[in-house]
């Protein structure tokens, strides 16, 4: 009868370890989701920065080819200005280089940045899956105002 008993109150001392480490759990993995809604929050922001550079770097191209352009031009016009125009072309074909460069760097921020999004919402995906299987055991849960809960089955 004893033993009875000591196995019963080990067993319900284990109950509540693993309440507690479930709860554990449960707030870990808010934590992790609120930080993961963060990062998508911050990628998308970067996202539109890196797009809206991206526009703008087209455009110092397009400008780039159209002072060289104009550069061709006036050389054949005039003898006179071959240095000026010389200088002009040269800047113009240094902007161009440079923007193809900041273009390039561009496109690969953008593909880091999609895979990151693709990260925080597969690490989402677990999470979620994580809270539904914590679900099963009736574990409790907090919210992100710190109250306790008991999480549906």
């Amino acid at each position: 009868m004893e033993a009875s008993v000591r196995d019963v109150e080990v067993g319900a001392a284990r109950a509540t370890e693993a309440g507690s480490a479930l709860a554990r759990i449960v707030e870990s993995a808010t934590d992790v989701n609120s930080e993961i809604e963060r990062i998508a929050a911050a990628a998308d922001g970067m996202q539109q920065g890196v797009e809206n550079l991206a526009g703008q770097v087209q455009d110092v191209a397009r400008i780039a080819e159209r002072l060289a352009g104009l550069a061709l031009e006036m050389r054949s016009r005039s003898e006179d200005a071959v240095g000026a125009i010389t200088a002009v072309s040269a800047v113009a074909e240094e902007s161009a280089a440079a923007s193809e460069q900041v273009s390039a760097s561009v496109e690969e921020v953008t593909a880091q940045i999609g895979e990151l999004s693709s990260l925080a919402a597969r690490l989402n995906e677990i999470t979620r899956d994580m809270g539904a299987f914590l679900a099963r055991f009736g574990a409790l849960a907090h919210d992100s105002d710190g109250r306790t809960y008991r999480v549906a089955e």
